[in-house]
């Protein structure tokens, strides 16, 4: 743990001493977190504070009991919120014609899956064109007055991602093993929870990650505070398989996106989820995180 987190040279003792205080490290654990992050003490806690994150999470899914049960459901549980309509039928085609051209010339991969593209960024409207561009501005805004109303006027959108994955096509592999692999959409479909021991998504043995591996935000990033989902296509419509899935310790509770239907949840540890494989057909959505404006100190809150 004390080497390759940032990488650089030594810091003072003092700093250690600080860095030892405020994570509970030994005094030359510390020491060497420091000297991999360049002698910046920030830089140092936050990766710590990252990489103790990254372990709970693996904790948490390692914990997961493989005869939870599962079924296609919704509940307003741990802060979840849903909502219909939030995009016309028409909006989610135009976003999904407009995404698909613009990641087919310029995207990053989501693993070996799926694609990924971040729409709000200046970059992406040469990728867009400018009528995309400006209907991912507006489907984030009118995403943004929801969380906003639910959860607290003091959010900004922080982030955004459109992924595309498809099965077999140009958004990604999809499909193959892991759970509800050949499933579909249907009330009646038999679902089962994700169980740690035999769904690995990864050749390192004893870790899950990927497209379709559980995990929680604020694990990857700590700063998220709200998550959100809008649906651009339709489970059963325009993809089988792809559920999003809740994986809490009871049970693993599954939902069907639909056109223009908009979840949201808090980031933390008690949204551990996922994206169960797409089967066939392709999935897109649009994933938005914010964050709460703290003070930073001078009476002004970060942008």
């Amino acid at each position: 743990m004390s080497r390759g987190l940032c990488g650089g040279p030594p810091r003072r003792a003092a700093d250690a001493e600080e860095l030892a205080r405020l994570t509970g490290l030994d005094l030359e654990t510390a020491a060497g977190v420091l000297d991999d992050c360049d002698g910046d003490l920030a830089a140092a806690a936050e990766a710590y504070g990252q990489y103790e994150n990254q372990e709970r999470q693996r904790e948490a899914i390692a914990a997961l009991r493989p005869d939870r049960p599962a079924s296609v459901c919704f509940e307003r549980v741990h802060g979840r919120q849903l909502w219909e309509r939030v995009a016309s039928r028409a909006e989610c085609e135009r976003a999904r014609d407009s995404g698909r051209a613009a990641m087919r010339q310029a995207c990053d991969s989501d693993g070996v899956d799926g694609r990924i593209f971040p729409p709000h960024v200046p970059e992406a409207r040469q990728f867009l064109g400018d009528g995309g561009f400006a209907l991912f501005g507006e489907l984030r805004e009118r995403v943004g007055e929801r969380v906003r109303a639910e959860y607290g006027e003091d959010l900004a959108p922080v982030a955004s991602l459109l992924s595309w994955i498809s099965a077999g096509g140009e958004g990604g592999g999809g499909g193959g093993g892991g759970v509800d692999g050949g499933s579909t959409v249907s009330k009646r479909a038999k679902h089962r929870s994700f169980d740690p021991t035999r769904d690995a998504l990864s050749a390192e043995e004893g870790e899950w990650d990927g497209t379709y591996a559980p995990h929680v935000d604020q694990a990857n990033v700590p700063g998220y505070d709200v998550s959100a989902r809008l649906y651009l296509s339709a489970a059963g419509v325009d993809f089988t398989g792809g559920l999003d899935a809740f994986n809490d310790a009871d049970a693993d509770r599954l939902l069907e996106p639909k056109l223009g239907r908009l979840l949201a949840f808090p980031s933390g540890f008690e949204n551990l989820h996922q994206v169960r494989p797409v089967v066939s057909g392709e999935r897109f959505m649009l994933s938005i995180w914010f964050q709460r404006q703290r003070d930073d100190g001078d009476g002004d809150a970060p942008k």
